[in-house]
């Protein structure tokens, strides 16, 4: 039989793009979920080992047993300005809930409740003590839940993601599938998500428009630059006359640092503008040589170069935006109303949700919020530039474009706090059962009696 199967003739099949497309993504996350299956039960074991030594030091927050009835985990500093807004209403109605950083500098430990933050340790020391955690409700931004290093623990009741950009949340394969509730900034990401739900035949989410908490914290840091004698100055001396470019690309083969590099830089230098350059974060890893390489031929009196500091200087600091694919157009729009011209580029969605859906609603807006161009472009770059910057029709875009993803402005912290509060609820009202009634009365007659005191 084996023979047989091995020596068979030709297979008359056919296997549709889309077909192909999720059944290559499982097989790549069947493998990583394999590596990482045996890695965690390798740190399982060091851990049980340092236990029976009577270890101390981080590896203690591995034999905390307790259950939790809220938890928020952040794999970084980068990620503080999603929870912030949650986690500043929540403490403003005495809400408990632990907070838990794989960043031993996360901003959340200059809260003045900073007694509910915690590190527990990076990469597979944080990973084994969230595989066994216990707690009724657990909320992240890491997407590939269950499906790379963070498994569901049997301990947690429910898992909530927040989406922590503006557009399409597309991750790599299956990154919101075992999530049970999402918490979204529009209409269009729930499009998204239900899309992808559908595709990969999982569970339907519990799906709840908030707001975007990390764009709000932007827009208050936006407000008080004008009070701040402190910001970065990128170019004192400027020539007023002469606009400014904000280079903003992704990273990777398509970005337009590595595709078009001292090309795309020269023909900006040449129409006579500023540019500041930010490049992703990504890039400074992965990308390392190619900015380096960068940084060192653009010695420039109208070449600066952005890195760690908050985006909102370089946009306040700008006057129009060039990018391929990064998420950082759309804080652009929603924050300062200011166009954006897009590159050519082939976006791979192989290993990515979007292989599975039809096409995201990004790609059908690029052509409007500042026009496209591309290599042969370049040359005219200074005209495409003043034409992004003075026609209606971009103008009218951009405000479009903002009222369909920025919901909720300034109110993302309060309502995203009550959405996992309703979570809560109905966890609770399960575990009361046939109480349920009594406590309501129990509650009634309470709120009664307070007020005749």
């Amino acid at each position: 039989m084996f023979w047989f199967l091995l020596f068979s003739g030709e297979a008359h099949a056919y296997l549709d793009p889309s077909t192909g497309s999720l059944l290559l993504s499982s097989v790549v996350a069947i493998f990583a979920s394999f590596i990482f299956f045996i890695k965690n039960i390798f740190y399982k074991v060091l851990n049980a080992l340092d236990y029976l030594r009577g270890g101390g030091g981080k590896s203690s927050f591995l034999r905390d047993k307790k259950t939790y009835s809220l938890v928020f985990y952040s794999e970084g500093k980068q990620y503080y300005n999603v929870f912030a807004p949650i986690l500043d209403a929540l403490d403003s109605w005495g809400i408990d809930y632990i907070f838990f950083t794989s960043d031993s500098n996360d901003l959340a430990f200059l809260r003045k409740n900073k007694n509910k933050v915690r590190f527990i340790g990076k990469g597979n020391l944080a990973y084994s003590f969230l595989n066994t955690l216990r707690a009724d409700i657990v909320v992240m931004t890491t997407p590939g839940l269950d499906v790379l290093e963070i498994k569901r623990s049997k301990g947690v009741e429910h898992y909530c993601h927040i989406v922590h950009s503006l557009g399409s949340p597309n991750y790599r394969a299956f990154g919101m599938d075992y999530y049970d509730s999402i918490l979204i900034n529009a209409t269009m990401q729930a499009d998204f998500i239900n899309q992808v739900t559908k595709a990969h035949h999982v569970k339907e989410k519990i799906i709840k428009i908030i707001g975007s908490p990390y764009c709000d914290m932007l827009n208050h840091l936006k407000n008080t630059l004008q009070e701040s004698m402190q910001k970065k100055v990128f170019f004192p001396n400027k020539d007023c006359e002469n606009k400014t470019i904000l280079l903003s690309p992704s990273w990777g083969k398509e970005g337009a640092l590595a595709k078009y590099g001292m090309e795309l830089i020269d023909a900006i230098l040449k129409a006579g503008f500023y540019l500041i350059i930010r490049p992703h974060p990504q890039s400074l890893i992965s990308e390392k040589e190619l900015i380096t390489t960068l940084q060192d031929k653009t010695n420039h009196k109208r070449v600066a170069w952005d890195i760690d500091t908050p985006n909102v200087y370089a946009m306040e600091q700008s006057d129009v935006m060039i990018s391929d694919f990064s998420g950082i157009i759309f804080d652009y729009i929603c924050l300062y109303n200011k166009p954006v011209l897009t590159l050519d580029f082939e976006f791979d969605h192989s290993g990515y949700d979007s292989a599975d859906i039809d096409l995201m609603w990004e790609f059908s807006i690029f052509d409007h919020i500042g026009g496209r161009i591309n290599k042969k472009d370049f040359a005219q770059i200074k005209n495409l530039i003043f034409k992004a910057c003075v026609e209606d029709k971009y103008q009218e875009a951009l405000q479009e474009v903002k009222k369909s993803l920025w919901t909720h402005v300034g109110e993302s912290g309060e309502i995203g706090a009550k959405a996992i509060l309703e979570i809560r609820q109905k966890i609770l009202e399960q575990r009361l059962g046939k109480y349920y009634e009594f406590a309501q009365e129990f509650l009634q007659i309470q709120k009664i009696l307070e007020g005749v005191k």
